[in-house]
């Protein structure tokens, strides 16, 4: 069976982080970006800061967006169930395979 991997991503107002991690938790790649507070950059400057910090750790992990396990994204200005609603789409289409799963970064 392959090794399950799985991506995390923290964005904030000021940064944002992908870290890739087998099912070991031993961190495979990470990457980095500006800010990703949708309230403040849109939708397009969140969806431009996650791809760069994901599209880095991933990279650097030597692994595919489809062969990704589960994915979770805490990000800021994530508030209402109305933004994880706005936000989901545009995450879902970065091509990530498993369940990805959408908090606040708090």
């Amino acid at each position: 069976m392959p090794d399950r991997i799985v991506v995390g991503v923290d964005g904030g107002g000021t940064k944002t982080e992908a870290i890739v991690t087998d099912a070991s938790g031993r961190v495979r790649g990470r990457g980095l970006a500006g800010p990703s507070n949708w309230e403040v950059v849109g939708l397009d400057g969140l969806l431009a800061a996650v791809t760069h910090a994901l599209d880095e750790a991933l990279a650097a992990a030597e692994v595919a967006r489809s062969a990704i396990s589960a994915s979770a994204f805490a990000l800021a200005g994530v508030d209402w169930p109305s933004d994880e609603t706005r936000l989901r789409p545009g995450l879902a289409s970065l091509g990530l395979g498993g369940e990805l799963v959408l908090v606040n970064d708090a």
